[in-house]
């Protein structure tokens, strides 16, 4: 049996993620706080992680930067199970290395089939990013380069003749180019 450790600083949420991955058969712990979530991560082997963004004290990006930081932890799943749709927290999370995102409120299917998905192995994602701005470039790598295999074009052109040997699985594509733009 899988165990997973939900950190939400909300008791409704804490308790009704648990109700619904019980019954979907994980052992699920709780912790309140991201402090209380380091403590028991230190004491209990735990598979997957799932971290509220916004909490009083450490957040849920702190939290998972100071896991990160001990080897004996650093490859620990985790997935955030958060209200907040905050670009620079997604952004955050995915270069720490986050599995997904969980929306809430949500439905207990979709937790259970984004917890499913947390648990898979990930193999390497190709992205492709067709953006003029070398700059622009330079920082999509930056973001999404520890998860992601990203590869860069500089036109709609060169976009166009990397698609004709290749099948990336996320294309990022800058409207305004000049030549082919992102819309044509």
């Amino acid at each position: 049996m899988k165990t997973i450790l939900v950190v939400d600083d909300e008791q409704m949420n804490r308790m009704n993620t648990k109700f619904i991955l019980e019954k979907a058969g994980y052992e699920v712990i709780v912790a309140q706080s991201g402090e209380e979530g380091m403590e028991l991560l230190s004491e209990l082997s735990i598979d997957l992680l799932l971290l509220d963004v916004e909490m009083p004290g450490m957040n849920g990006i702190e939290t998972l930067k100071e896991i990160r930081k001990d080897p004996a932890r650093s490859d620990i799943r985790v997935a955030f199970l958060t209200a907040s749709g905050s670009c620079d927290d997604m952004s955050e999370a995915v270069k720490l290395g986050a599995r997904g995102f969980i929306k809430k409120p949500c439905r207990a299917e979709e937790l259970i089939v984004a917890v499913e998905e947390a648990f898979r192995e990930k193999e390497a994602v190709l992205m492709l990013v067709i953006d003029d701005e070398p700059m622009n470039q330079m920082m999509l790598k930056k973001i999404f380069g520890d998860t992601y295999h990203v590869v860069s074009a500089a036109s709609g052109e060169e976009g166009l003749a990397f698609l004709q040997k290749n099948v990336p699985d996320i294309i990022l594509l800058d409207y305004n180019m000049p030549g082919i733009d992102g819309e044509e």
